[in-house]
């Protein structure tokens, strides 16, 4: 079987570190490059860890306009990534996105329907924070409908650098 081509555009997400080392131990994957807009970040970065033998693109078009590359790793911060998965799906790639979606609804459909007209396929965590019951309780525990909550026991299996 050939691996897929892959590449990550953005650093900045908590989970950055963790798609790139996904990618390039899976022995299916073949990892083109990663690009990263902010200069700073992108030095910070390019001299140690996990993006140190991973080759660098100069802009986003370079990584964007390769045709051997089928599915991008979209990683910026929150506030950069829908806009950077708009590029993606743009330039007919499939997507392994990072939640949230952006703040953006409008912008947001947009993508789907670019991705369903040209039979893409986006893939992303699930963020049950903004699921509807998760919001439910948290508003009766504001309220004082579920009395006086004193403790709440919870655990997410994830260590995630606070860095980019």
């Amino acid at each position: 079987m050939a691996k897929i081509r892959m590449a990550q555009y953005g650093t900045k997400h908590g989970h950055a570190r963790g798609k790139m080392q996904a990618m390039l131990v899976n022995p299916d994957v073949e990892v083109a490059g990663v690009f990263e807009p902010d200069a700073k970040q992108r030095e910070k970065l390019q001299n140690g860890g996990t993006f140190a033998d991973v080759h660098w693109y100069a802009d986003v078009e370079e990584m964007l306009s390769d045709d051997t590359i089928v599915a991008v790793a979209s990683e910026g911060n929150n506030a950069e990534n829908l806009d950077q998965t708009e590029q993606i799906v743009n330039a007919g790639k499939h997507v392994w996105y990072d939640q949230p979606a952006g703040e953006n609804w409008e912008q947001w459909q947009r993508v789907i329907n670019t991705v369903q007209e040209k039979s893409l396929h986006v893939q992303m965590g699930y963020m049950l924070r903004y699921h509807s019951t998760f919001r439910q309780v948290a508003e009766w525990v504001h309220a004082g409908f579920l009395g006086d909550v004193f403790s709440v026991r919870a655990h997410m299996s994830t260590n995630i650098s606070r860095e980019g």
